[in-house]
């Protein structure tokens, strides 16, 4: 990532690799240009500007990866043009138009693929920062804090280009830091013509510092696609060697009842995100379902 002889000129590029089969793709590639605080353009691959967990970086997550809700509403990356930018010190926004919900449009071998399904998506978010500074908004991890408060909401609409279905897809959410307790909350919901889809979802976590390098955390996740639903709950810890630099995350995660949710698929594309080690193939009927996560990161 970088500037093109201006300042103004921006891009960035960020490669990824098949778990599976050892292929190596580009997962964003964006150039942008910078009119002011108040105006910057972005054309590219990126994720759309939804949910403010999925937008939060990876590397600074509460947990060993996002909730469940998180990953069934995400509408992760799509070939774009958008808009972004400042009003003022307490306000942001973004707004593109794009090919749709989780069309990155790359394959293996990087050429870049033209998707026809979708004949227009529209998607725009805002920020609000109701008390403290821009910074703490990007994680979710206060230790002697000022306090702050953020709120957020973002909407997206679609229409397939044969069949001329459409989907509407919205969220709201809030951060909140207060001493060493930051507080992390989203609803989500879906509706449209296409799978005929009513889905809702609730996202709740917090995480307490009980020193500067200790941190405890716990997480709430419900799905209701209007014929199954589905909750799940986290708790473990991180250790910080280095702030997010150098972490260490241990947690757990208990899916219960975890039936599989109607043909009606996520906006991801599917039921569980295979990243979270989730995963409700070949359960029994009743059968909760488990996982321990350990990570470390380190940051260069």
């Amino acid at each position: 990532s970088g500037n093109i002889a201006d300042p103004k000129i921006g891009y960035k590029i960020v490669l990824r690799h098949s778990r599976a089969s050892g292929n190596t793709d580009v997962e964003d590639a964006i150039i942008s240009y910078k009119f002011s605080d108040a105006l910057k353009a972005s054309a590219g691959l990126y994720k759309l500007p939804f949910a403010r967990e999925e937008l939060l970086s990876s590397t600074r997550q509460l947990a060993a990866d996002r909730g469940l809700s998180t990953e069934f509403f995400t509408l992760n990356r799509s070939e774009q043009i958008g808009l972004s930018g400042e009003l003022g010190d307490n306000l942001k926004y973004w707004v593109s138009y794009s090919d749709g919900a989780n069309e990155d449009g790359f394959d293996a071998r990087n050429s870049l693929e033209t998707d026809e399904s979708t004949e227009f998506a529209v998607t725009g978010r805002v920020e609000a920062k109701l008390a403290g500074d821009w910074k703490q908004a990007k994680d979710i991890v206060a230790w002697d804090d000022d306090a702050a408060l953020f709120i957020g909401g973002a909407a997206h609409f679609q229409r397939e280009d044969v069949t001329e279905e459409e989907l509407f897809a919205y969220t709201g959410d809030v951060l909140a830091k207060i001493g060493n307790l930051a507080l992390n909350g989203a609803f989500y919901g879906a509706t449209g013509e296409i799978d005929d889809r009513t889905q809702i979802g609730v996202l709740a976590q917090a995480g307490l510092s009980l020193t500067e390098t200790f941190q405890i955390f716990g997480r709430y996740d419900y799905i209701d696609d209007d014929t199954n639903d589905v909750s799940a709950v986290t708790a473990g810890f991180n250790y910080f060697f280095k702030e997010h630099a150098a972490k260490f995350t241990l947690d757990g995660v208990a899916v219960l009842d975890p039936q599989p949710l109607s043909a009606i698929s996520g906006l991801n594309g599917g039921q569980y995100s295979s990243g979270l080690a989730l995963s409700s193939s070949g359960l029994d009927e009743d059968e909760n379902l488990y996982a321990l996560r350990a990570q470390f990161q380190v940051l260069f």
